[in-house]
């Protein structure tokens, strides 16, 4: 039993598991999921069938996942209100619970990314959303819960990790300079809508103009000089 529990405890410590696995973090994400609905019944009835039907798509894929995480929770609480004290549950119900973090995690995830379609939907209703901005969001919540899991779960320290690679993260910034640059500036558009499409730009580098008909995912303005196509680099 001793070594069960050593092996359990050096895999998945059951009470750090049982610290992440609360109701008030679940209730918070059903609240975010409610909203999203509401906000989507509400606001989102002008929206084109296209964008009706992608929302439908996330919403359909987001309860899939909320049914498989509520699943989760309901067997890990049976198994800690029903068998306490016997190691193998107890060992296989960390697993069950670090899987129910997860799963929520997830839910999350997607609830928010809903939110934030359904933001850039009701704020552009007949002009393209930036897809990009959504999957910068997408990316920065999965690091940063999945730092999260790393050090609660697993007590490895992510800012240990993070200093040591200060020499490489600076070479890495300065390679990717003009890169990075073009990245920001287009997010940077995207948020404070510069540019709108039908409005007349002109480039000051050789003097040419145009009507705006789109943007690019980098934040690029597509315009048509006399019936050509230009793409300007916003940075």
């Amino acid at each position: 039993m001793d070594v069960d529990a050593k092996i359990s405890e050096a895999w998945l410590p059951a009470a750090r598991i049982a610290n992440l696995v609360q109701v008030e973090p679940i209730l918070m994400t059903l609240g975010l999921v409610v909203g999203s609905v509401i906000f989507y019944k509400l606001f989102l009835r002008g929206l084109s069938t296209e964008r009706h039907q992608n929302l439908s798509r996330q919403f359909r894929n987001t309860s899939f996942h909320l049914v498989i995480a509520a699943a989760e929770f309901a067997g890990y609480y049976a198994l800690t209100r029903w068998a306490p004290d016997n190691t193998a549950i107890e060992r296989l119900n960390a697993y069950l619970g670090f899987f129910c973090v997860i799963g929520w995690i997830v839910v999350f995830i997607k609830t928010s990314r809903i939110l934030l379609f359904e933001y850039l939907f009701l704020s552009n209703m007949k002009t393209g959303v930036p897809l990009l901005l959504v999957n910068i969001l997408t990316l920065i919540l999965t690091l940063l819960l999945g730092g999260w899991i790393t050090t609660e779960v697993f007590a490895i320290q992510i800012a240990p990790l993070l200093a040591t690679s200060a020499i490489f993260s600076v070479v890495l910034g300065l390679a990717l300079q003009d890169t990075l640059g073009n990245l920001f500036a287009g997010i940077a558009i995207q948020f404070d809508k510069t540019y709108a499409i039908g409005d007349w730009i002109e480039v000051t580098v050789n003097g040419t103009c145009g009507n705006e008909e789109g943007r690019e995912g980098g934040g690029d303005l597509a315009a048509t000089l006399g019936g050509a196509g230009l793409i300007a680099a916003a940075g």
